[in-house]
């Protein structure tokens, strides 16, 4: 409203507005708003100032679950407490490298892009998936038993005192008469070796036994109707730089591949057809409730919970910044026609919203032009009323000529608004 010829403004419910011209900028946006925040009506508030709880070096990788916060401090995994006292979980991670975690069922899985490994809901380290038997074992005519004459097949995996269980190469083939004689049998770093075999002629392997790590000859005198193995031709789930659960597998990005686990069995991936490749590397990975985004060269959605029937179809032609991903429901949106989850992160064009069906909203693109950074994270908050997405940006911070060149500032240092 405008009395004495001055115009008194009520807040700037659009926002921020780099972009448009000067002579054209609403007067419900404005330029800039340094250290305040802005309620649903666009009125700005001072933000609260902050505390020291923690003095480390070189931390980085913070990130908070549903009741643990972990971060990376000189090579370490760390757990940040309550009281922000700090306990050690593992050592010898790189220092260098950036962790990216998931958490699913009170399990923490995170990889660096080299070195991967995983927290217990106890709060240990437990490593994630388990290490691929070096071959097979020596297979032979057993001395006694009642097998059937003729040709079986014969394959063994590691297994963790967890239960999680390691892939395996082709098997060996045995003719046998009586019994199955296995020496040699490969150890590793697990708790256990499986062990399994075909019916004579078949070529479906069934669990025989499973037998302590450590001990390297077994018999079998009979076949016994065990699960099948279905992690034949399987390899421990690799490194990478992004990991994400979706549909009952873990992805894993990896410069410009995607892998996924097979389903239920987070630790292991088929690497001759689990993965999906792209033109660049991929810096952003976000599920929604019917497929995966992912932002690579551009912004591509696989469609589906199935990814083996899945494409690669792109849905925008904007790049991605490392690391601003994240995962928030769709009801802190006002967006029509908009449910269930939805993906978040920056682009070079600003802030995107993913939903189901590979549809793209933008939320800054014709308002706000950003440096071009190449890396950032991103936190949800919730204070006084008001929830945030909040992401922070590191990089070059090359300038974007998009942006408009002349500017109207509002800051708010106390409790003064200058305009």
């Amino acid at each position: 409203m405008a009395k004495d010829g001055l115009t008194t403004l009520s807040g700037w419910p659009q926002g921020v507005d780099n972009i448009t011209a000067e002579t054209d900028l609403s007067s419900r946006a404005l330029r800039e708003a340094v250290n305040v925040d802005l309620n649903q009506v666009g009125k700005p508030r001072l933000r609260q100032g902050f505390a020291q709880r923690y003095a480390g070096a070189g931390v980085h990788s913070l990130w908070s679950g549903t009741d643990k916060t972990l971060f990376v401090e000189a090579g370490a995994l760390k757990r940040l407490w309550p009281d922000y006292s700090v306990t050690t979980i593992r050592t010898g991670l790189d220092q260098n490298l950036e962790v990216s975690y998931e958490e699913l069922d009170g399990v923490i899985r995170y990889s660096n892009g080299a070195q991967t490994g995983a927290v217990s809901a106890l709060g240990v380290e437990e490593g994630w998936g388990v290490e691929d038997p070096a071959g097979q074992p020596t297979v032979a005519q057993g001395p006694v038993g009642g097998l059937t004459s003729g040709r079986y097949q014969v394959a063994v995996t590691f297994v963790s005192a967890a239960g999680e269980e390691s892939g395996s190469t082709l098997a060996t083939v045995v003719e046998a008469e009586t019994g199955v004689s296995l020496t040699n049998i490969p150890q590793g770093d697990a708790a256990y070796v499986r062990v399994y075999m075909t019916e004579p002629g078949g070529e479906v392997l069934k669990q025989q036994a499973q037998i302590p790590m450590g001990v390297t000859a077994y018999q079998i005198t009979s076949v016994s109707d065990g699960p099948p193995l279905d992690t034949q031709f399987a390899r421990r789930m690799p490194a990478g730089h992004i990991v994400r659960y979706f549909s009952g597998m873990m992805w894993v990005a990896k410069d410009n591949v995607l892998w996924y686990s097979i389903a239920l069995r987070y630790g292991v991936n088929k690497p001759q057809e689990a993965f999906f490749q792209f033109p660049e590397r991929i810096t952003i990975v976000q599920p929604v409730d019917d497929g995966v985004y992912v932002v690579s060269d551009k912004t591509y959605f696989i469609a589906g919970t199935n990814p083996r029937a899945a494409g690669q179809v792109v849905v925008s032609p904007n790049r991605g910044i490392e690391g601003t991903g994240a995962q928030i429901d769709t009801e802190h949106f006002d967006i029509e026609r908009a449910e269930g989850t939805a993906a978040f992160w920056y682009s070079n064009r600003g802030a995107m919203i993913g939903l189901t069906g590979g549809r793209i909203e933008p939320v800054m693109e014709n308002k706000v032009a950003l440096p071009e950074f190449d890396h950032g994270s991103t936190l949800f908050r919730e204070d006084n009323g008001i929830r945030q997405l909040i992401t922070t940006l590191r990089g070059q911070g090359t300038a974007n000529s998009f942006g408009a060149s002349d500017s109207v500032v509002a800051e708010v240092r106390t409790n003064a608004v200058t305009t």
